[in-house]
């Protein structure tokens, strides 16, 4: 979790649920918006630019957030984990919560109603998502303008280059477009940042925390366990230094002797954490509305925590042995 909140926070920006892009223009939905959407897209650095609305509806007489959008291919930010997006008419995703709470799943039908108008939906996918506490879904805009005759856009999502700066964008929309056309130009990436910065320092803190629990119990265990080996092997080894051992052999003999047992805890550990992390945070994090987590499980950074814990044991093992030196011959036969 220590990566996914400090070095690559993409899997973490998504537990939320929203669809990530770096500005978000709202337009005025009583004009026409064609003339400023283009010069939007006219602008440097701007990749793309899409539609994407968030509106309330009922399905099954339950109240929901519904994303609305004319093509989820475009979409950047992948909830789904069972199923597809909506690609033909009447078809509708389910936040996991949701589906739970209808006991609906991928292939059923649910009814979908806005005002008076209502329209029989099949559930093409289940979604992960903590928006409106899960209860949230997804269909096409063309289905949502049948519903709902009135709708009109309004939020536009701009994604920009890699690197460019969305604040810059966000002057350059104030200063090129009339007020009367824009009501709001957002910077989505320093939103994020801002929201994103509590949450990314209480787990980050958490990840620390748990490595420094680790690093103590490891260092406890084998004080205890290779100082008990010491008292119970001092005869042998008084007898090994007689013929011709250094303490430093010695020292290295016992600790490699603790090092191999811990390298294979190591590996197992390594490998239990590297396949079952994401769906025990899956478990833990199912009140946010994360069904199946995807949080980022790097080789590399599992490769070298591993291979940190096993030498910093073998250095603490060295250390532990090092009280091996006061062991002599003579001194046991004085004894």
């Amino acid at each position: 979790m220590y990566y996914n909140t400090t070095v690559d926070t993409k899997a973490f920006a998504e537990v939320p649920g929203m669809e990530i892009c770096n500005v978000v223009a709202v337009l005025n939905p009583q004009m026409d918006q064609v003339e400023a959407v283009k010069t939007i897209e006219r602008m440097e650095n701007v990749r793309k630019v899409q539609y994407l609305e968030e509106v309330k509806i009922k399905v099954d007489d339950m109240e929901v957030v519904t994303y609305v959008m004319e093509d989820y291919d475009k979409k950047e930010t992948k909830l789904v984990y069972e199923g597809r997006y909506p690609e033909n008419e009447n078809e509708i995703v389910l936040a996991g919560i949701l589906a739970e709470r209808l006991e609906k799943t991928i292939d059923d039908t649910v009814n979908v109603r806005f005002g008076e108008k209502e329209e029989q939906f099949k559930v093409v996918g289940l979604s992960n998502g903590s928006q409106m506490g899960g209860l949230n879904t997804s269909i096409l805009a063309n289905d949502y303008e049948r519903l709902n005759p009135n709708f009109k856009y309004q939020s536009l999502y701009i994604y920009l280059e890699k690197g460019a700066d969305a604040q810059e964008i966000v002057a350059k929309i104030e200063s090129q477009l009339d007020k009367s056309i824009l009501l709001a130009a957002v910077n989505f990436d320093k939103e994020m940042a801002e929201g994103m910065a509590s949450y990314q320092k209480i787990v980050a803190a958490m990840g620390l925390a748990m490595l420094v629990i680790t690093l103590l119990v490891v260092t406890m265990v084998l004080y205890f366990v290779i100082s008990s080996s010491i008292i119970r092997k001092k005869r042998e080894l008084g007898i090994q230094k007689a013929i011709g051992f250094t303490t430093y052999q010695l020292m290295n003999q016992l600790s490699i002797s603790f090092t191999i047992p811990i390298t294979i805890g190591v590996v197992i550990g390594t490998l239990l954490g590297a396949f079952y992390t994401n769906p025990m945070m899956s478990v833990s994090m199912k009140g946010a509305g994360v069904m199946r987590a995807g949080f980022i499980i790097d080789p590399y950074w599992v490769i070298a925590f591993g291979t940190a814990t096993i030498v910093f044991s073998y250095l603490l093992s060295l250390l532990i042995t090092w009280r091996i030196r006061k062991i002599s011959a003579y001194a046991l036969v004085t004894e």
